[in-house]
């Protein structure tokens, strides 16, 4: 009975001060060098990259990105001691030229240079970083996280490495809003696209002339989005879309089929700036208070 007692009293406890805990508060629990190795496989870190570690403990991650990688790195955490025995671990390693490691609270880390971001984060505090992540991080850049998700915003993959789960996010590009352009023939009809976003979801709406169309099978990989579009009522004819994003446009190859032949025509659709939206529904609502 005192073993069940202890079983159920201990993970109790450690909700308590975890939950109690934020940003600078998260206990320090080192990662185990065989899930810092898969984190940054996960990553697919490259030489160009740079390595931003949020909460970095003794500076493992960052260091081990250095010297195997040969990238740029920079740790921060807000223990005056963990960053001493970052500085300590660089130094040890001969990296002191590639890393930096910074005493100051997550929150208030500019983070407009990284391409990569690992945490070993509490859920609540990944979720509160969320946000921070898609306005500062580029489109491309990846987020690695050990042993907690992000909630709503679903990993592109997860892996499992020493018994612990690790999740990868890609920050995608933003399609969302209304686009609009003139699709050529034999009788030029005006073409609106409304595409929404969430994440790295899109769906949206087509209208070329009169005709209404259902948009399905929507895939995007860094610029390049892809759909198909099939009319409603009577017009069955399956278009299917293939672009690549340009600032505020996007040109398409418009491929259909008449049943003999196929054909394929360009069209560019320019996106009208204020209809832009942000891709976390936090930041949604933050938008929405400011207007």
């Amino acid at each position: 009975m005192k073993n069940i007692k202890r079983k159920l009293f201990l993970p109790a406890l450690m909700f308590i001060f975890f939950s109690s805990s934020y940003a600078q508060d998260v206990p320090f629990v080192p990662t185990p060098y065989e899930v810092v190795e898969g984190m940054l496989e996960l990553a697919d870190v490259k030489g160009n990259d740079v390595v931003y570690d949020l909460g970095c403990g003794d500076g493992r991650i960052v260091v081990v990105a250095a010297k195997k990688y040969g990238v740029n790195g920079v740790g921060v955490d807000s223990s005056p001691e963990r960053i001493k025995e970052s500085n300590d671990n660089a130094k040890e390693n001969g990296v002191t030229e590639k890393v930096k490691f910074y005493e100051q609270n997550l929150f208030e880390t500019d983070l407009r240079e990284a391409s990569v971001v690992t945490i070993y984060l509490l859920s609540e505090v990944n979720i509160k970083l969320r946000p921070k992540l898609f306005q500062e991080l580029k489109p491309g850049s990846r987020v690695v996280s050990n042993s907690f998700d992000m909630d709503e915003w679903e990993p592109e993959e997860r892996k499992v490495v020493g018994q612990r789960n690790i999740y990868l996010w890609i920050i995608p590009e933003n399609f969302s809003g209304n686009w609009i352009g003139t699709m050529s023939g034999t009788n030029s009809e005006n073409v609106n696209l409304e595409l929404s976003q969430k994440f790295q979801k899109v769906n949206g709406t087509l209208q070329i002339g009169d005709n209404k169309y259902k948009i399905s099978d929507v895939s995007h990989d860094g610029k390049k989005l892809h759909f198909k579009a099939a009319g409603e009522g009577d017009k069955k004819n399956e278009l299917r879309f293939e672009g690549e994003l340009n600032g505020n446009e996007i040109t398409f190859t418009v491929s259909s089929y008449d049943g003999k032949n196929i054909n394929k025509q360009n069209i560019t659709l320019e996106r009208n700036p204020d209809s832009i939206t942000a891709l976390d529904p936090a930041l949604q609502k933050t938008e929405a208070a400011g207007k």
